[in-house]
C-alpha cells in the first residue's frame, strides 16, 4: 500500500501521517491537521491478483478546535 498527497509519495517515517492496513481496510491519519494538508490524497494497493486505488479531496478550513471552543461558548451565552 501507497499513499500518495497529490504526486508525492508519502514517507513511512514522517510522523505527520499514520497509515495503517487493518484486514484489507487501508487508513490515513493526518496528526495535527493544518490547511496546509488540503490536497487530493491516493491509496495504491497491490497484490498478486492485481492492483486498485482510491483518492480523496481533503480541504481543511481553520483550526476546527477554536470553531469547537467558539460554538461552546455561543450555547452557552444563550443559557445565561
Amino acid at each position: 500500500m501507497h499513499w500518495f498527497k497529490e504526486r508525492t509519495q508519502l514517507s513511512d517515517t514522517d510522523s505527520h501521517y499514520i497509515t495503517a492496513d487493518v484486514h484489507g481496510v487501508c487508513e490515513l491519519e493526518i496528526s495535527a491537521c493544518e490547511t496546509s494538508d488540503s490536497a487530493m490524497y491516493r491509496c495504491y494497493a497491490t497484490n498478486p491478483l492485481g492492483s486498485d486505488e482510491t483518492s480523496c479531496l481533503l480541504h481543511v478550513e481553520g483550526n476546527i478546535i477554536e470553531k469547537i471552543f467558539a460554538k461552546i461558548k455561543e450555547s452557552c451565552f444563550g443559557i445565561l
